[in-house]
């Protein structure tokens, strides 16, 4: 199994091949994250995430939340689309796919907006030198993915 291991601001980072997540994925905590690069809708998104058994990342602590802001920063994109969405019921938003609200947030000040009446999905954004979350419109525009999954666990049988 091999493991390279990176380590900013504190935060331990694995980069596992082997049985806690598929090559190339991203191990942080029960999770693993894949960043895809290439610029996508939020329905693109989540279908290139569901194409590689997992979701649009469902950000639920503030640990999480800094361990991808931390590993965006290193990224050429300012801007990558999370799993959330308030395209069912303006103003509620939920975890795509499912009807679980938000614990955690971390909206930009005066996010989200709706600007224009038709901004429902949510991104990780780079503004004013801060990363935090805003709503975009989920079918002009195009962005980088972060798909999450659950870390594969090997449960052994006995008897």
């Amino acid at each position: 199994m091999l493991f390279v291991y990176l380590v900013c601001s504190g935060i331990l980072w694995t980069i596992a091949s082997g049985t806690d997540c598929p090559s190339f994925w991203i191990v942080f905590e029960d999770s693993c994250y894949r960043f895809e690069h290439n610029t996508l809708s939020f329905a693109q998104a989540e279908e290139y995430c569901r194409q590689h058994d997992s979701h649009l990342v469902h950000i639920e602590t503030a640990r999480e939340n800094s361990f991808l802001k931390e590993f965006v920063k290193y990224m050429d994109s300012t801007r990558w689309w999370i799993g959330l969405t308030d395209d069912d019921l303006e103003g509620y938003w939920v975890w795509h796919g499912t009807d679980v609200t938000p614990t955690f947030t971390d909206w930009h000040s005066g996010e989200p907006s709706s600007s224009g009446g038709n901004e429902d999905c949510a991104d990780l954004l780079l503004s004013g030198g801060k990363w935090a979350w805003n709503d975009e419109n989920c079918n002009t525009h195009r962005h980088p993915a972060i798909c999450e999954k659950n870390k594969n666990v090997e449960v052994a049988v006995i008897g």
